[in-house]
């Protein structure tokens, strides 16, 4: 009796002897898949009556089909990769035409050896633009603004956005450092700088990117960052080298169901030697989205100013987008409805506002 009662006394004292290890997870216990799709009818009004690169085409569109899987051998290593079934691949002569094709998003294998660093190595999101940084199936409007993605035909006029989207390259990151209700959170990157799924740099310089942000808990963000870009277009071997720089600033809100971001960016490219004169660009963009969580029903509200180049007086692009939407509760279904208006300068002002229905799921 006395030995069942030291026992229990030296089982109280050392806690640790009554528990027992759990068995290491399996490599397939290790690997979580997630998704999404997004589907609907894009409507441009009124409809283009002939065959015009501008608000002709409407009809269905399969948007986007993501497919990824992300598996951690150990705890502190983890691999990432994403598919999309549904890249557009336009024709060069004619933007309207084209399929859609299978494409490498992500690409990476990220260790975390410490809160303090994440080194990450292979082709990712770069740390710059907050609006381009929200994950693609949490976007609360049917796209991201013109400043993030430029805009393509039937929308408008082919023009490039001030995102560098995916880049292949490495970064070193951070948790949030500080107390436990506050603090800052850094990325800092190298990248090749000429995009994602590139089979080589475009040449022999990498671009840096980097973001700091300070956050408060989870209901505000503020956020600068940066990146410099040597770039060489056109064919060899009478290529153009050019330069870009790209400051940004943003600032995020989230209260209740309301979230807002406010994104100001400018970009300015210099041409080296070629005579060609400097170019500068600037972005701004605000959003406020509600969703209202007892009831699944949601509204957002988003206005963009875009100006790609101040070498061009009529270039300039408004943009402004009001949504609503319903998501249901038993499976992870969205529906929303967006209007979208489109302003140029009235010299190259064309019918392109549009109503569009979406359908999207996210696992």
């Amino acid at each position: 009796m006395r030995k069942f009662a030291l026992a229990l006394v030296m089982l109280a004292a050392c806690p640790a002897l009554a528990q027992v290890e759990a068995p290491p997870k399996k490599w397939f216990e290790r690997v979580e898949l997630f998704g999404y799709a997004k589907a609907g009818y894009y409507f441009v009004i009124p409809p283009a009556q002939d065959d015009s690169l501008i608000g002709g085409r409407n009809g269905f569109r399969l948007v986007n089909v993501r497919v990824g899987m992300s598996m951690r051998p150990v705890d502190a290593l983890e691999v990432v990769v994403s598919l999309d079934g549904s890249v557009a691949k336009r024709n060069e002569t004619d933007p309207l035409n084209g399929n859609r094709v299978v494409d490498l998003k992500d690409a990476y294998v990220e260790w975390s050896p410490s809160r303090y660093a994440l080194l990450r190595i292979g082709q990712f999101k770069a740390p710059f633009d907050q609006e381009e940084l929200l994950p693609d199936g949490q976007l609360p409007f049917i796209s991201r603004s013109v400043v993030s993605d430029g805009m393509l035909p039937p929308e408008g006029y082919p023009t490039e956005g001030m995102s560098l989207d995916r880049q292949v390259g490495v970064q070193v990151s951070s948790e949030r450092l500080g107390p436990a209700e506050a603090g800052f959170r850094y990325a800092l990157a190298v990248v090749n700088g000429n995009g994602a799924n590139a089979l080589n740099n475009d040449s022999n310089a990498v671009a840096p990117v980097g973001r700091v942000a300070y956050e408060y808990k989870d209901l505000l963000a503020v956020g600068v960052n940066a990146f410099y870009d040597q770039r060489l277009e056109g064919l060899r071997p009478n290529r153009l080298q050019s330069s870009r720089l790209g400051l940004g600033a943003d600032v995020g809100v989230k209260v209740g169901g309301l979230d807002a971001l406010a994104v100001l960016m400018r970009r300015t490219t210099t041409h080296g030697d070629t005579g060609l004169p400097a170019e500068a660009a600037l972005g701004i963009m605000g959003q406020v989205h509600y969703l209202h969580a007892a009831s699944g029903i949601e509204a957002g509200l988003r206005f963009a100013y875009y100006d790609p180049t101040n070498l061009v007086p009529d270039a300039k692009l408004k943009e402004g987008a009001a949504m609503v939407g319903y998501r249901l509760k038993p499976v992870p279904l969205r529906i929303l409805a967006q209007y979208t208006l489109r302003l140029e300068e009235p010299a190259v002002t064309v019918a392109n506002d549009s109503i569009d229905v979406m359908v999207q799921v996210v696992w």
